[in-house]
């Protein structure tokens, strides 16, 4: 048991790595659009012969498309915005609150869809519990993103002057609103998990079905690319000489669904939600500190580390009691 939640806890860093390895992808093709894309690209591929080698591609028999929602095919496309504004957000507001602030977003749809039973999900009571532990997760939210100005911007040496200015921006004009975003962008995030959820149902094959909504979120992405004229600079992405390791987004992203896929059954959906978590905040906090992945250097204060104690505190509270 001990090896499986250390495996869970590691599989949840790979989310602040898929996030910063595309945010420095994004940095070399001027588009958050065009990294998500061909990060998509490769998680796909990947996703693809991780269902071939397991015998899982493609083997629908017995199973009814017609008794499948037609919202549970829509995940991709949720999915897809979310990495690709994420991955735009990674530069403002730095890795720990680009992984952090979602999760309020998702506590608080997650209790409208209990109570309303949207979804096709069975209608659930809210507890007192429930309400406080969404309270917990707020104040650790308002300790994060209240950090002083020098804290929140502090540039690393080598900040391109772009950059600079974005963060000059958000903190003269309408500085909350990337936080603002970051937690809207966890409903997206929520409504991807229970359309995907609904989809492996349907197709008794939660992998089968992450491959579909990885199909569906390439798709998307490439005509959005299509439509703004960016998806030429789609081969930047390959011909550049930039660091290798920028384009290993997607596999990360691919690495996580395989895992998670394989480990619900082991460990439990909450067990796995607070675990991974666990691991995203880990990570996302030496990225800020050290300027891991050529990303901006962020002074992590107490005050930040005390504020995700308090939001984890809060999230295990909220799956386990």
């Amino acid at each position: 048991m001990i090896v499986l939640v250390l495996l869970t806890i590691i599989l949840g860093t790979f989310i602040p790595l898929q996030t910063a390895t595309n945010a420095r992808l994004q940095r070399s093709v001027s588009s958050a659009l065009v990294a998500s894309f061909i990060s998509f690209v490769i998680s796909t591929i990947l996703l693809a012969f991780i269902a071939l080698g397991t015998g899982e591609l493609g083997n629908f028999s017995s199973i009814n498309i017609s008794d499948i929602p037609w919202w549970s095919w829509t995940g991709g496309l949720f999915g897809a915005m979310y990495v690709a504004y994420i991955t735009f957000l990674f530069r403002t507001i730095g890795s720990v609150q680009t992984i952090v602030l979602p999760i309020f977003g998702q506590l608080v749809f997650s209790l409208f869809i209990d109570k309303f039973g949207w979804f096709d999900m069975p209608q659930c009571s809210i507890s007192v519990v429930h309400i406080l532990s969404v309270i917990f997760v707020f104040v650790g939210v308002l300790l994060i993103v209240n950090q002083p100005v020098s804290s929140r911007f502090k540039q690393s040496e080598k900040v391109q002057v772009d950059t600079k200015t974005v963060s000059q921006n958000v903190s003269k004009k309408n500085k909350w609103l990337p936080q603002i975003s970051a937690v809207l962008i966890g409903v997206i995030l929520t409504l991807n998990s229970v359309a995907n959820g609904r989809l492996g149902v349907g197709l008794s094959s939660a992998l089968n079905a992450s491959l579909i909504s990885f199909i569906a979120g390439t798709l998307f992405l490439g005509i959005l690319c299509l439509i703004t004229h960016t998806l030429g600079q789609t081969v930047l992405g390959f011909q550049r000489q930039d660091p290798w390791w920028i384009r290993l987004g997607g596999i990360f992203g691919a690495i996580f669904v395989f895992g998670c896929t394989y480990l619900i059954p082991q460990v439990g959906v909450s067990a796995l939600s607070v675990l991974t978590l666990l691991g995203q905040m880990a990570l996302s906090l030496v990225i800020d500190k050290y300027g891991l992945f050529q990303a901006d250097k962020k002074t992590v204060s107490v005050q930040a580390i005390l504020g995700i104690l308090i939001m984890l505190g809060g999230v295990v509270v909220f799956n386990f009691l």
